[in-house]
């Protein structure tokens, strides 16, 4: 596993939000990874970090089938 900071973004429903919430992270100094765990977003959310994690190979995400809460996708990009 790479040094430095592994950031965990819970998404639903972020279409609007994500893009740059996912830039302004990558544009930090020490960011090494950037996990998105979505819960399930019916938007396009899923669409846009995958287009971001085709750019950037620090963009690793899970989407889950089902919306567990934010504590459990917390743990999941914890693991």
């Amino acid at each position: 596993m790479k040094k430095g900071i592994a950031a965990i973004v819970v998404t639903h429903g972020s279409e609007e939000t994500i893009a740059d919430c996912l830039t302004r992270l990558l544009a930090c100094e020490g960011v090494s990874q950037v996990r998105v765990i979505d819960n399930a977003s019916t938007d396009g959310t899923m669409e846009v970090v995958q287009r971001l994690a085709l750019s950037d190979s620090r963009v690793h995400f899970v989407a889950n089938p089902d919306n567990p809460g934010f504590a459990v996708a917390c743990n999941q990009g914890a693991a």
